[in-house]
């Protein structure tokens, strides 16, 4: 029985979604910029674009609401940052000075950009 289980588990380990190659490391909010732009501290402050998420800028009529949503979603400040490596080229992973990446709230499942968009404070796509 415990044989058919460890079996049972590497098949499932082998057939999941698996994420892009990239880099993940814990990481903790000092900053909600705004509704799309955090700034985390690994071992200094950096500015991360939430990749996935487009919300309005805080000088909008909308955009203090996206920031103090943002704000919440990030409760003790405690995130882990995924950053992808897709092609290798370096320059693709920062915009505007920022760091675009990924970011889960501790204890959570679901990125900072997914609640923001479910949560209607941020579209995935840039509007245009």
């Amino acid at each position: 029985m415990r044989l058919i289980l460890i079996i049972f588990l590497c098949l499932l380990a082998f057939f999941a979604d698996r994420p892009d190659p990239g880099w993940t490391t814990p990481a903790n909010v000092t900053r909600v910029i705004d509704g799309d732009t955090i700034e985390i501290e690994i071992r200094r402050t950096m500015r991360v674009r939430l990749i996935d998420c487009w919300a309005p800028e805080r000088n909008t009529s909308e955009g203090p609401a996206a920031t103090a949503n943002l704000r919440r979603l990030v409760g003790n400040g405690n995130v882990t940052l995924f950053v992808p490596l897709k092609s290798g080229d370096v320059s693709e992973l920062f915009t505007f000075g920022r760091i675009l990446g990924h970011v889960w709230p501790e204890g959570s499942n679901r990125s900072l950009s997914e609640l923001q968009v479910d949560q209607g404070f941020a579209t995935k796509e840039k509007k245009r």
